[in-house]
């Protein structure tokens, strides 16, 4: 370094991505209710009053997690559905017994589709 050089920038920290359960409307996602006692969690990737676009979402999902290359994902995470709740036509997938597996397969989920999700408790 020379005199009168500015200093180098220090490297810049890479922060984990925001946790898909806090996610809110505000991201373009219905928020989830709190979770019940004894709650099941899926991944929800969307969620809509009006079932014509849930079930597109749906379908396309369907499609992608049905290619052969979606075969490195486990077995539970290749069937979308659909399921009311709260007024709202939710797309789901998966359904884990424990938050951190949900949240687990949020992120493998988000990293393969390249869509966001959030954790729905139900």
């Amino acid at each position: 370094m020379v005199a009168g050089d500015p200093a180098p920038a220090p490297p810049a920290s890479i922060a984990p991505g925001p946790d898909p359960a806090a996610r809110t409307a505000a991201d373009g996602a219905a928020p989830p209710p709190p979770a019940p006692a004894g709650a099941r969690w899926s991944v929800q990737m969307g969620a809509f009053a009006i079932p014509a676009n849930a079930q597109a979402l749906r379908e396309r999902l369907a499609l992608l997690l049905g290619a052969p290359e979606a075969s490195v994902l486990p077995p539970e995470l290749r069937t979308p559905r659909i399921e009311r709740h709260g007024g709202l036509d939710r797309v789901l997938i998966g359904k884990a017994s424990e938050r951190a597996v949900g949240l687990r397969w949020s992120r493998l989920l988000e990293r393969y589709l390249s869509l966001p999700s959030v954790l729905f408790a139900h």
